[in-house]
């Protein structure tokens, strides 16, 4: 009974013999004798361990204690009690001893102990490579070098690689392929219907719509600490869509209460099937008491306004190019008609391309202002930007109508040639949300 006891309850460890590494505290090693030694956790602070101050009994206490011939551990002794340990621990290897430390703790960087620094290591004799991404980079460094016996396997692998190795000394000398946006298929503009944002994709970087638009490519679906730009954005204009069904001037308005907001949130919320995030509810706080503030604010619908139409679909021509897109709100004035578009942000959206590759050259505006000026012919027409997260209309820079004519023809340009460059901004501000910056690896400065 007592020996089943001791079963039960002691923990013998594996002697591995010659078939595994043993794992020991260097303590436990003192004395002994091993031709490989491999040392874990050669940093600083960890060996040897950081001295803290004791609670009960500090060490300015405990040096006074022992000049009296008291014996009790001292960071004098301490110190001396690790060196002797680290000595002792160079005795055990008789053939090599290993040292390694992590880079990181946590996310704080790690440095090598300072023991390390009066030893003179010695650097391996051969080096192996030990996975295909090694021999990838080993290759890319030394092209030339005789690594491995070629075989059928070897061969293919090469084969791949010098593939990629040659597309990616196109990316970086900028020739005009496959691979940069130079497909060579023409397509006929008139075939495409063109929104705002795909132009102002285009106006910014080329292969960013390319990418988009004809490869279709996107992001992997993850779960998100906070709301997406652009999924704020349209819980934002489909909340204030409902809003305002039932309100046409500043009157009806001031009768709206929070309850009518919250309906029309959840609403919202359950059209556009809100999920994957963390701490919705919280959030959702925070976005309704921003709503709550912009319809209490005198510049979201002035005294002398009046809604026209809310949501507004429309299909136009401009400069030769079929475009499509939704007007957040129209508004009649005492100076005529007034297009309201919404944005979250506190500044205007990024526009397209200047003669000096700045993003500045404003295009949603106008091109909104000639859709309803046709539907408005008798009428002054006139556009905004409103900001939510500022509660009030946001300035905008003014835009050459020649330039907007002129980015026309380049967008023809790109379809018939079937060239679609990665030439972003030179401020790289069109790079700061793209979603395709593994597929162009184009570099920021």
């Amino acid at each position: 009974a007592e020996m089943t006891e001791l079963i039960d309850s002691l923990c013998v460890p594996i002697q591995p013999g010659r078939g595994g590494v043993e794992l020991h505290c260097p303590e436990s090693l003192f004395g002994t004798k091993y031709q490989y030694v491999f040392v874990l956790g050669m940093a600083e602070n960890i060996f040897p361990q950081a001295i803290s101050d004791d609670l009960v009994l500090s060490y300015g206490d405990r040096k006074q204690l022992a000049s009296t011939g008291i014996h009790c551990n001292t960071i004098l002794s301490i110190h001396q009690q690790a060196e002797l340990s680290f000595y002792y621990l160079l005795q055990i290897p008789t053939k090599q001893l290993t040292f390694s430390y992590p880079e990181l703790l946590g996310q704080k960087p790690a440095f090598p102990s300072p023991y390390i620094d009066q030893l003179e290591p010695s650097k391996p004799a051969e080096s192996y490579i030990a996975s295909s991404e090694e021999l990838s980079t080993y290759y890319l460094q030394h092209p030339k070098a005789d690594i491995i016996k070629p075989n059928l396997v070897t061969q293919k692998y090469f084969a791949s690689l010098k593939q990629k190795l040659a597309i990616e000394q196109g990316r970086i000398a900028q020739i005009d392929n496959e691979y940069n946006g130079s497909v060579d298929i023409s397509l006929n503009h008139d075939n495409f219907t063109f929104s705002a944002s795909q132009l102002s994709q285009i106006g910014q970087c080329p292969f960013k719509w390319f990418s988009a638009r004809l490869l279709k490519l996107k992001e992997q679906l993850e779960t998100k600490l906070i709301l997406e730009n652009n999924v704020r954005g349209s819980l934002y204009h489909k909340c204030l869509e409902l809003c305002l069904s039932q309100v046409n001037t500043p009157a009806d308005l001031a009768n709206f209460d929070r309850q009518q907001l919250l309906e029309a949130f959840t609403a919202a919320e359950q059209d556009l099937e809100i999920h994957n995030v963390i701490a919705w509810q919280q959030q959702k706080q925070e976005l309704l008491h921003l709503l709550s503030l912009n319809l209490e604010t005198p510049d979201f619908l002035p005294s002398d306004s009046e809604v026209l139409k809310r949501e507004e679909k429309f299909a136009a021509q401009w400069h030769g190019l079929q475009v499509t897109g939704t007007i957040d709100r129209i508004d009649r004035t005492a100076s005529g008609i007034k297009v309201i578009d919404y944005k979250s942000s506190s500044t205007p959206p990024l526009g397209i391309k200047d003669e000096t590759g700045k993003a500045t050259v404003d295009l949603q505006i106008p091109l909104y202002t000639d859709a309803v000026a046709q539907e408005y012919p008798a009428e002054k027409v006139e556009a905004v930007y409103y900001s939510l997260s500022k509660c009030k209309p946001m300035r905008r820079s003014t835009s050459d109508p020649e330039a907007l004519a002129n980015f026309a023809q380049q967008v023809k340009q790109h379809l018939s040639q079937g060239s679609y460059p990665i030439q972003p901004d030179i401020q790289y501000k069109a790079c700061n949300y793209c979603q395709f910056d593994l597929v162009c690896r184009v570099k920021k400065n």
